[in-house]
Formats: structure tokens, C-alpha cells, sequence
């Protein structure tokens, strides 16, 4: 996309994710259902309720699409009650053709 700094376009894609991630530096795992806004093969964008760490290494899992992947946590940005977190994955995920 022009002028984000991203290598991909990302494609507009509303489905569920799972994720987790570890609250602090040998932490507790913390596990989170949230929706996503856009995805590439090289990240995605999602929305959830809770909190991130930016830097946070996470795990992520969409069964509707039949993807999952490791990632870091690049940006988390209040937006109302609810917090956008950009994820770079750690290596490329492969997505079907209909995402």
C-alpha cells in the first residue's frame, strides 16, 4: 500500500481469530478471541477487547481460513472500547485464494 511502509497490500477480511501471547516476560499465557480487519501474508490487522504489548511475540489461528502463524505485535492503538493490533508474522503465511 502506498505510504504505509508495507511490503503487501493487505486484503479487507472480517473473520475470527484466536490468539495468544505471554502477559509479561515469563508470564502467564493470556488467550483472546478477536476479529480481524485485514490480512496479507505477511501480517494482519485485528481487533480485540484486551490490550497488547507492543513487541509482544504471539501466536495466532483462523480456522475459517485454515491459517495459523507466530508474529510480533507492531502497534496497539485504542479505537472506543476496543484495541487495533497490527502483527508481522514471523514468516509468511500461505492464504487461500477466496481470503
Amino acid at each position: 500500500m502506498k505510504g504505509t511502509g508495507r511490503k503487501l497490500d493487505r486484503i479487507p477480511k472480517c473473520c475470527t481469530v484466536s490468539i495468544s501471547w505471554e502477559a509479561s516476560l515469563g508470564g502467564a499465557p493470556m488467550f483472546a478471541r478477536a476479529k480481524t480487519v485485514d490480512i496479507s501474508t505477511t501480517g494482519m490487522q485485528i481487533e480485540l477487547p484486551t490490550q497488547i504489548p507492543v513487541n509482544a511475540a504471539v501466536n495466532v489461528r483462523c480456522d475459517e481460513l485454515r491459517i495459523s502463524g507466530r508474529g510480533m505485535v507492531r502497534h496497539c492503538t485504542r479505537k472506543g472500547p476496543r484495541f487495533r493490533v497490527g502483527v508481522e508474522f514471523t514468516m509468511p503465511i500461505r492464504l487461500p485464494l477466496e481470503a
